[in-house]
């Protein structure tokens, strides 16, 4: 038998056939596997994103929260220096008061001290 026989041609031709075909199916097999992967693949990405798109709103409410506790705690630290302003004016007060019942003390302890000498008789005149 030879390659000029009719029947080796169509047996050569049958098995190119096989094999492009079994190229094929395997081809697109192996196609739609990596179809299906990369869907799958795909969603995960996706989720992910999702989720992390859900904390970038929750960070976001976070420094909201967290600006209105500056601004609270802006407006309390204010009313505190206004107060603390009128304990420092109110003990300014006190302060001039003390100065003033001092200075009345010292010159009622000279009158106490010159009456004292001049009473029991220490006194030089």
């Amino acid at each position: 038998m030879g390659l000029t026989e009719p029947q080796i041609w169509v047996l050569i031709a049958v098995f190119s056939t096989v094999t492009v075909g079994l190229v094929t199916i395997v081809s697109t097999t192996f196609t739609r596997s990596l179809e299906r992967g990369f869907d799958a693949m795909g969603s995960r990405i996706d989720a992910t994103v999702e989720r992390i798109d859900a904390m970038g709103e929750r960070i976001d409410a976070m420094g909201e929260r967290i600006d209105g506790l500056r601004v609270e705690m802006n407006v309390r630290f204010e009313g505190l220096e206004r107060r603390m302003d009128g304990f420092e004016r109110e003990l300014g007060k006190i302060d001039r008061r003390l100065e003033k019942t001092e200075a009345k003390i010292d010159s009622l302890d000279r009158d106490v001290q010159a009456l004292t000498r001049k009473v029991f008789g220490t006194d030089p005149l």
